[in-house]
């Protein structure tokens, strides 16, 4: 059989799999994914360790992506590698983690053919709040990327904590697992630990001008339907400075308002 594309692959990948011609198809594939090992090709070297691959090929794939005109949309998950086989379009950080998994598990020269058993995607949402998961805050460029900007926005204000850097609230991210490592084509970068994606933990939630709900799900489903930028989430800094963050789950784009309500308290200690 050829190599027809990584989805069809991808579903079949525990099976037996005899590629013939693997070169010839390889040379002459017109495949996105394709493109990405070629580039990787060029630049890789004999004697080059697994890791030292898995590293080539996370930035050759990275700039690809980011390159390329792939978009990031919410709801729009794909657990399959089809950011390998199609034209760019909008996907969830999930089409583009299980891309970067497929390049290191796929037969080579499709992929660097390593073992998937070392190789996962794996979603992260944060702490746990009294039992409810409620996401975290990442640092954003404020330029967006991958065509997603901040949904967390301060004006003009620059706090001692918080740089002049965006921010972004994610209920939850997939990065791709691998040698004591997390990568992340999203955003480019690799974490030692799952909390390194971590900016701001998010420790409450409350209604500004409102009684704050016993419970963040019934907080949550308020705020899904909420249009008046009133509904907000307490964060804590690394060095213990808590903040009021607005959001407005309903748009998840930068509010008109200013949803930066500047440091509610400080933590000395």
């Amino acid at each position: 059989m050829k190599f027809l594309n990584y989805c069809d692959w991808w579903s079949r990948r525990n099976a037996p799999l005899v590629i013939d011609d693997a070169e010839q198809t390889f040379n002459t594939s017109p495949l996105p994914g394709i493109a990405v090992m070629k580039a990787f090709r060029q630049l890789s070297r004999t004697g080059d360790t697994e890791a030292m691959k898995v590293e080539l090929l996370f930035k050759t794939y990275v700039e690809w992506l980011h390159d390329s005109g792939w978009t990031w949309a919410g709801g729009g998950s794909c657990g399959s590698p089809l950011v390998l086989d199609t034209a760019p379009q909008s996907k969830e950080c999930q089409a583009f983690a299980v891309g970067l998994k497929t390049l290191m598990i796929a037969p080579w020269p499709f992929g660097l053919g390593i073992a998937e058993a070392g190789v996962t995607v794996t979603p992260f949402s944060g702490p746990l709040l009294n039992g409810s998961k409620v996401g975290f805050i990442s640092r954003h460029p404020k330029a967006g990327v991958l065509n997603l900007k901040p949904n967390v926005t301060r004006g003009g204000i620059v706090d001692d904590d918080l740089g002049n850097q965006g921010l972004y609230r994610w209920d939850n991210h997939k990065v791709v697992s691998y040698g004591g490592k997390y990568l992340d084509p999203s955003y480019g970068c690799q974490y030692l630990t799952l909390p390194d994606m971590i900016y701001l933990t998010i420790v409450g939630f409350g209604i500004t001008g409102g009684t704050t709900p016993a419970t963040y799900a019934a907080w949550d489903l308020g705020a899904d339907n909420d249009e008046t930028g009133n509904y907000y989430l307490v964060c804590q800094s690394g060095p213990g400075r808590q903040y009021h963050l607005k959001v407005r789950k309903l748009s998840l784009r930068p509010s008109t308002l200013q949803w930066y309500d500047g440091p509610v308290a400080a933590v000395v200690g």
